[in-house]
């Protein structure tokens, strides 16, 4: 299984999070989307977990997910986060977006531009702890990130942030199979995953799609 989500911790300590409830699976995670895309070309998976737009955009996984659920709800709200004040929603084309990086340079512009309406020019980052830095330090108007990250900036951080409501929705994370025959399997690995594992990926339990 390969797993490409981004979380706080190394991807060493990830792998060794669900290894431990998984034993029978060889789990590799990969920190950035360009490693992870050679070795899935170079060495298909059994199964990856990621975000539903990495799944999408994979050739060997067409069959249907095991998806996350964080408080009953298999998907997360997204917001554009500033300082001070609420970006202008209508005045996008002149703003600069911080993003994590999960699809690559050019198909994530795309998508992020297709999902915000607006040609904005983008800032990547490939970890979670770099985006809010963006923020921080002027290089960016704005960050696009989930509900869930936005609150736990404003709780660990003294920082003025303002979340802009976007009216976008997107999936938690997913597990997809390139067989049916190994989904029983995966899904007895994810339901085995502790509650700080869970958390690390975003979700608190598992279900068939």
């Amino acid at each position: 299984m390969y797993v490409f989500y981004p979380t706080d911790i190394r991807p060493k300590k990830m792998e060794k999070h669900i290894s431990k409830h998984c034993p029978e699976i060889k789990t590799i995670v990969f920190g950035k989307v360009k490693d992870f895309e050679e070795q899935t070309h170079r060495a298909p998976p059994d199964a990856i977990l990621s975000f539903t737009p990495v799944i999408n955009k994979n050739k060997h996984f067409s069959n249907p997910y095991i998806q996350g659920i964080r408080n009953e709800l298999t998907h997360e709200k997204f917001v554009l986060v500033s300082m001070n004040k609420a970006i202008e929603v209508g005045n996008l084309n002149s703003q600069k977006i911080g993003v994590l990086d999960i699809l690559g340079r050019r198909p994530m512009t795309d998508f992020i531009r297709k999902m915000l309406g607006a040609k904005v020019k983008l800032s990547r980052v490939t970890k979670t702890e770099d985006i809010l830095n963006l923020l921080t330090f002027g290089f960016v108007d704005a960050i696009f990130v989930s509900q869930y990250r936005y609150e736990k900036y404003s709780r660990e951080s003294q920082l003025p942030l303002v979340a802009t409501d976007l009216n976008i929705k997107m999936d938690l994370v997913a597990l997809a199979v390139n067989n049916e025959a190994s989904k029983n399997l995966f899904f007895k690995c994810v339901n085995r995953l502790d509650s700080d594992t869970n958390a690390l990926l975003g979700v608190d339990k598992w279900q068939l799609k």
